[in-house]
């Protein structure tokens, strides 16, 4: 007993500040019978997955030799030869031995086909630990099925296996944005910058064409943005060259942490140049911006266009 408490100790103080954002789809813990333990050799299943994504698998290893292992879980669709969805890669060190302690494979909330079967592979990839990991004969309830070997299609049926999978049981929500600039169907040239807000993200990226992705500053106060965000810290931005992308028509979609949450097109006109050096211009501009009014400008290299310089009424 006094091993098993260990254990669910340790298995504790690692789970516990990760359920403020994740959501545990299957616990295949049975503290009594957590001594059991097979090679690592073996392969598991789950018939029907619970949920959408696959965001960390837990699975209790042993050793009984002191040392440390690099490890990597693999997850296919459907069978040991099947689409290959995900592959995550941990390190451990085991101070003693005989003790099943909680490892933890990071698989970065993969998408998963809710409802379809999934299969994983154990590789110890370095080190001097002989490893193991826990598992028990018959469980009810518990759909972590163990197999004999990773042999295509599945190998026999062996038990199950001590494991906790953390996921989500729907695709995440995108979040609040708005891209403001440059809006959907608008006309840009020169240098200037893609802007707007997001209620709620770690990353804010920008996609221009489908192939080109850069991350945005983010973070900046928007006070308009409180109503809707509850917070005002939601500004992003990014600038740009428009004439790197060249002349004619093309798409940008906004993401964040990865999900799409605005996207439009715009065109591109260009002086036959990505960079104009060397102009020089200032020009009056009649009646503008209402009758009677003139507006001055003039050509800013830096800028890539045209600045006011003086207004008369």
């Amino acid at each position: 007993m006094k091993k098993v408490k260990a254990c669910l100790i340790a298995f504790a103080l690692l789970i516990a500040p990760m359920q403020a954002f994740a959501e545990e789809l299957i616990n295949c813990v049975v503290p009594e019978n957590l001594g059991s333990s097979d090679n690592l050799s073996r392969g598991f299943y789950i018939d029907f997955y619970p949920g959408e994504t696959l965001d960390q698998v837990y699975l209790f290893f042993e050793s009984n030799t002191v040392g440390s292992g690099s490890y990597r879980l693999t997850v296919r669709d459907n069978t040991f030869d099947g689409e290959l969805l995900g592959t995550a890669e941990t390190d451990y060190g085991f101070s003693m031995t005989g003790l099943p302690v909680p490892v933890l494979f990071d698989f970065g909330r993969i998408s998963i086909t809710s409802g379809s079967r999934i299969t994983f592979a154990i590789e110890q990839l370095s080190g001097d630990a002989n490893t193991f990991y826990s598992t028990l004969g018959a469980a009810e309830g518990c759909p972590v099925i163990e197999t004999n070997g990773t042999t295509p299609p599945l190998s026999t049926d062996r038990g199950v296996v001590h494991a906790i999978i953390i996921g989500a049981s729907e695709e995440p929500m995108a979040s609040t944005a708005s891209l403001e600039n440059p809006g959907d169907g608008a006309n840009v040239s020169g240098i200037n910058t893609i802007s707007g807000w997001v209620c709620d993200a770690n990353v804010v990226e920008v996609e221009i064409d489908g192939s080109i992705l850069v991350e945005a500053a983010y973070g900046t106060p928007r006070a308009d943005t409180m109503e809707v965000c509850g917070d005002a810290n939601n500004g992003f931005g990014l600038l740009v060259n428009w004439a790197i992308f060249g002349d004619g028509a093309h798409t940008i979609r906004l993401l964040a942490d990865g999900i799409e949450v605005a996207s439009g097109t715009f065109t591109v006109t260009t002086l036959g140049v990505p960079f104009l050096v060397g102009a020089d211009g200032s020009f009056i501009l009649p009646d503008f911006p209402e009758g009677g009014q003139t507006v001055t400008v003039e050509w800013s290299q830096s800028q890539q266009g045209f600045v006011i310089t003086e207004f008369t009424e």
